[in-house]
Order: structure tokens, then sequence, then C-alpha cells
């Protein structure tokens, strides 16, 4: 029953992110100060959760690579920003959908070209058997790269 609605929301688990609050992104107290970098970083993470909320499909797949790729456990790996865009527009058509999250670590490479967030996802959509709203858990790792161009975009969007 759980793959089924997998099926249904594999681009965007996507983006993949939890914990609910509001449609917001929250982040735990650092143990540190974040370096400019990684607010960058979490500033970029928030944008794509908040797209995702937002209803603009276009915009929220802008944030990823042209050569991404999204992976949800017992799915089909979901390649290319137009196939995740393909997805994202078939998430946003459910009025139940939502995403939220909780970031637990946000990593910068030295070069401050590529990054990594991960931590707790949580989805909410229309299961397609009751038709009654469902909200899902999970964890969530993104992998993102700075292009010089565009700036930060998602490369590889895994959850698990």
């Amino acid at each position: 029953m759980l793959r089924t609605g997998m099926r249904l929301l594999s681009p965007v688990l996507l983006a993949g992110c939890i914990v609910m609050q509001s449609g917001a992104a929250s982040a735990e107290a650092p143990t540190h100060m974040p370096s400019s970098s990684e607010q960058a970083v979490l500033a970029f993470e928030a944008e794509v959760m908040n797209s995702y909320n937002g209803g603009d499909a276009a915009l929220a797949a802008r944030h990823y690579a042209t050569d991404a790729f999204v992976f949800i456990p017992g799915q089909p790996v979901t390649r290319g920003r137009a196939s995740i865009a393909a997805n994202i527009v078939r998430f946003m058509q459910d009025a139940n959908f939502k995403l939220g999250y909780k970031n637990e670590r946000v990593s910068v490479a030295v070069s401050n070209d590529l990054a990594h967030t991960r931590g707790k996802l949580q989805v909410t959509y229309t299961d397609p058997k009751t038709r009654a709203a469902r909200t899902i858990t999970s964890n969530y790792l993104l992998v993102m790269r700075r292009d010089p161009q565009f700036g930060w975009q998602v490369v590889e969007d895994i959850s698990f």
C-alpha cells in the first residue's frame, strides 16, 4: 500500500525533505554558527521546498540540474529535469499535496561548488485507494552543485 502512494509521489520526495511547520523550512539549532556558504545552501534548500508548496511546478523544476536524478525506494529512478518536472506537475495536481522537512545537517565542500543536506521529510498526498489525505515520513539527502551561471542546483535527490 505504501508503494502505491510512493509511486505517485516519486518526484515529490525528491526534493526530498520534513517536519511540517506551517509549510516553512525549519532547522535545529546549530552547534556552530553556519558559514555564509552553509547559510546560502540552507536558503536554497528552503527555496526548493517552498517552490513545491507554492504550486509553481516550473519554478520547482528549475532548482534541478539538467542531469539531476531523484531516487525513492521501490521506484524507478527519475532522471533529468524534464522527467522530474513532469512528476512535479502530477504532485501539484493533488489538492492534499504538501511537502515539509527538518534539516539535520548541511555540509559545503571547501571548493564551495558542492554541498549536501540531509534530514527528515514529510509528504502529504491523497491516497489513490481511500481518497483520504495520507502523510508519510522519511529521510532525505540532497546533493547540490553550484553552477557559475545558475547558482545552486540539486543534482541528486534521495529519499530513504
